[in-house]
């Protein structure tokens, strides 16, 4: 009995010894974080901060007068996230002006989408999208605030060809590059066409090229 309570309290001082120093080396990365940051200059701290406040929930602090910041979002990929949780008065035209294109982005990749739908149900292909707009949709707290360029969509490797027959003769282009039995020789997973509405397809016979 002694030597089981002797182990209980060894595992009680174990288990505060690891909490210390858990929040040693938490309190260590805050400060070293915080160092850098106070060494970027004004436009990535705002955006450190903005990020940060949006992933807290918290309201995004007030943009400097200078458009740095618009440059160092852009550099980070970030631009469309701060614009879609921006109160309009912040930057009221700048801000309004991304949402209008975001928004705009948003409905053609979703035509282009439903025009993949429609043809691939035409033909009975199987077909998943994944990456860009799911994220977009599903993971983000606000729809659009993750900005993507293409589509993405994966269909059966054996099914690749027929796929890309029925979407060209449909109006989509595909470059004589990018012809399914180049890219198999290639090595790679994908191949890209464009859709009506200017959308680029990256079309996918394996998730990794």
């Amino acid at each position: 009995m002694a030597v089981r309570n002797m182990a209980r309290s060894f595992g009680c001082v174990d288990r505060v010894v690891l909490t210390v120093k858990v929040r040693v080396v938490g309190c260590v990365l805050r400060r070293s974080i915080d160092r850098a940051v106070a060494r970027l200059d004004i436009g990535n701290q705002y955006v450190h901060a903005a990020v940060r406040a949006i992933a807290v929930s918290a309201p995004l602090p007030q943009p400097p007068s200078t458009t740095l910041w618009v440059e160092r979002a852009v550099q980070h990929g970030v631009l469309s996230m701060l614009a879609v949780h921006m109160e309009p008065s912040s930057a009221e035209t700048f801000v309004r002006a991304i949402r209008r294109r975001v928004a705009g982005e948003y409905l053609r990749t979703m035509a282009d989408m439903r025009f993949v739908q429609r043809v691939f149900a035409e033909a009975g292909i199987d077909w998943l999208v994944f990456k860009g707009p799911v994220l977009s949709d599903v993971i983000y707290e606000r729809p659009r605030s993750r900005d993507y360029s293409d589509l993405d969509v994966l269909v059966r490797p054996e099914e690749i060809e027929r796929a890309v027959e029925v979407l060209i003769r449909n109006g989509a282009l595909n470059p004589p590059s990018e012809h399914p039995s180049r890219m198999h020789r290639l090595g790679r997973g994908e191949l890209s066409l464009l859709l009506h509405n200017g959308t680029l397809l990256d079309l996918h016979w394996d998730v990794i090229n």
